[in-house]
């Protein structure tokens, strides 16, 4: 895992993207911004979640945990933002997911399901819905 970091690690998104006709983006506030909410408690705690329960290696315990402690930091947040939502939605899905793939595949690798599986050879597809109700179960 350490190498995969090292690999990574200062790769920051290239933002390219022209802004929409009649709005103006001002980088620097744009920036700030962003700082601001990375900087945030409830945002630590979350990328700590994923990073330590949902990463590279995995298992249903670690998952089921991950699930579980996001739904209180989503319980539990105050003045929470639609970025911020966005947040914990994306880790619900990408956790949720990963709980339902009974395998390890690729870059990812389930410590309880240490071989890939035929019947997963396929794209993982769910609804917002099947991982707010496996999050439910964790």
């Amino acid at each position: 895992m350490a190498r995969i970091a090292e690999d990574i690690g200062g790769l920051e998104p290239v933002r390219s993207l022209a802004p929409f006709k009649g709005i103006e983006w001002d980088e620097a506030e744009g920036e700030k911004a962003e700082q601001v909410l990375r900087n945030l408690p409830a945002v630590q705690q979350l990328r700590h979640i994923m990073t330590d329960l949902v990463g590279v290696e995995r298992d249903a315990d670690g998952l089921k945990q991950a699930l579980r402690a996001i739904a209180t930091l989503e319980a539990n947040a105050e003045h929470v933002t639609r970025a911020y939502l966005n947040m914990t939605t994306s880790a619900t899905m990408v956790a949720a997911a990963a709980l339902k793939r009974t395998e390890s595949r690729g870059g990812h690798f389930r410590t309880d399901y240490p071989q890939t599986n035929e019947s997963w050879e396929h794209h993982t597809t769910m609804t917002l819905e099947e991982a707010l109700e496996i999050r439910a179960g964790a």
